[in-house]
């Protein structure tokens, strides 16, 4: 049995490490909301997801904080970052070359089909073990013995190297999607060359290997691979959208040291942009209101800075202040994240209505802001409107993966609830989506 348990290991943990990150990683890491990262993901990664005739609305991107360069895809055209993959990449092109990989699985349907080729092999190493273990079992002193271990060896390692060689088909075919869907597109494929050049030096200088290179085997064939076909492409310029930059600069203020950060010292509007961020995560909100200022002489009514401005008098607790800025933001970018926060402001101004409105206007533009949920189910708290605030927080519960919460406030909720109400409408309909969760699983 130790030999079997040992071939599993080897199974799930060497080669089916993908389906580990495909499975468990989003749970395991934190998710990070920022409107302007999610509109620039989204503006990149869009065009790349239509021309892989993938459908809008059953396509979606999530950033997860986490310094581990990775990526993934899980349940089908889910795309998973980690911030660590933007960190690394040193301009659009290799970000959109990642990405358009991802994207080539995505059409390949290459997890479900990854998922039953993992079932496949255990199923070859069971049949194996079994015909080993009952030749062991036969064997006395007449070299049965030998065979039974073999048996179970050798069954262990066949399935190994059928996994592998599914594993190194499936990394060549979302490579030529990539190229092929950024050819289309008119952009270069060379970005994700010069990625995986990247991943390969860095696999020199820190033997320990990657999540990326667990999750996305065979560098070096790919390497090769990847050359022979970008020779065959036609040659597009290199993609020139600052917005990467912004980005890149705004997520290492936010993840790096103060020190880190500081080291990284280009004198460039972006890296005080970044800085910004930096400030705010030590607490030095004065300094950071200071150089927010001086950014908005170049830029004036840049929304993003506004946003920032909104977040910084929030902690200051400058409700007012807090309240203008965040409008502006929302003004311009009819963001609903954006909303959500003006929202949780005139929730501290006591105006709940107003919040109110504001709230039920984001969850209606995007289902999946939980904490827009939440403030709700606060803001009926305080108007003492108890069934309505426990309806809002079984939602909350629910789209934070909570199900045993959700089900307590919803028996809550719907027990006090007016039938003839619009919530209790709304309740009925999640509770059918609470079920439905639950045989998922």
């Amino acid at each position: 049995m130790k030999k079997a348990t040992g071939f599993f290991k080897k199974l799930y943990v060497l080669l089916g490490i993908s389906l580990l990150f495909f499975s468990f990683s989003a749970k395991a890491q934190v998710f990070i909301r920022d409107a302007e990262t999610e509109k620039y993901l989204q503006s990149i990664t869009q065009p790349i997801f239509k021309a892989a005739g993938l459908i809008e609305k059953q396509t979606s991107i999530t950033l997860l904080m986490d310094r581990q360069v990775n990526a993934f895809v899980a349940n089908g055209q889910s795309l998973y970052l980690y911030t660590g993959l933007i960190l690394r990449a040193e301009n659009e092109d290799e970000l959109k070359g990642v990405i358009a990989h991802e994207t080539g699985h995505m059409m390949g349907a290459h997890l479900s089909r990854l998922r039953k080729q993992v079932k496949y092999a255990s199923y070859q190493a069971m049949i194996g073990m079994a015909l080993g273990a009952a030749a062991l079992a036969m064997s006395k002193n007449d070299g049965m013995a030998e065979v039974g271990t073999t048996l179970l060896v050798g069954s262990q390692d066949i399935a190994i190297r059928n996994l592998m060689a599914y594993s190194r088909g499936e990394e060549e075919m979302a490579d030529e999607s990539a190229i092929t869907l950024l050819n289309k597109l008119n952009m270069p494929s060379t970005g994700l060359l010069t990625f995986m050049d990247k991943l390969k030096k860095d696999q020199m200088l820190m033997p320990d290997m990657s999540p990326y290179l667990l999750s996305h085997p065979m560098i070096d064939e790919r390497i090769k691979h990847l050359n022979v076909k970008i020779a065959q492409q036609k040659k597009y310029p290199a993609s020139k959208n600052d917005n990467f930059f912004r980005i890149r600069y705004k997520l290492q203020g936010y993840i790096l040291s103060e020190y880190e950060y500081n080291k990284l010292k280009i004198d460039s509007w972006n890296w005080k942009y970044g800085k910004i961020v930096n400030l705010m995560k030590y607490s030095k909100l004065d300094e950071a209101v200071k150089l927010a200022n001086s950014l908005l002489e170049t830029k004036k009514n840049d929304p993003y800075i506004f946003e920032l401005l909104g977040e910084i008098y929030f902690f200051q607790n400058k409700f007012n202040d807090a309240e203008k800025y965040y409008q502006k933001a929302y003004d311009i970018t009819n963001s609903p994240l954006i909303l959500t926060d003006l929202a949780r402001v005139q929730t501290e101004l006591k105006k709940y209505d107003e919040a109110i409105s504001n709230l039920k206007i984001a969850v209606y533009k995007d289902k999946s802001i939980g904490n827009a949920y939440k403030q709700l189910s606060i803001c009926y708290g305080k108007k003492d409107n108890k069934p309505v605030s426990n309806y809002y927080l079984a939602e909350y519960y629910f789209r934070i993966g909570d199900m045993e919460n959700t089900d307590i406030a919803l028996t809550k909720a719907m027990k006090t609830l007016d039938k003839e109400s619009p919530e209790y409408l709304k309740a009925t309909d999640l509770k059918l989506e609470y079920k439905n969760k639950l045989k998922e699983k």
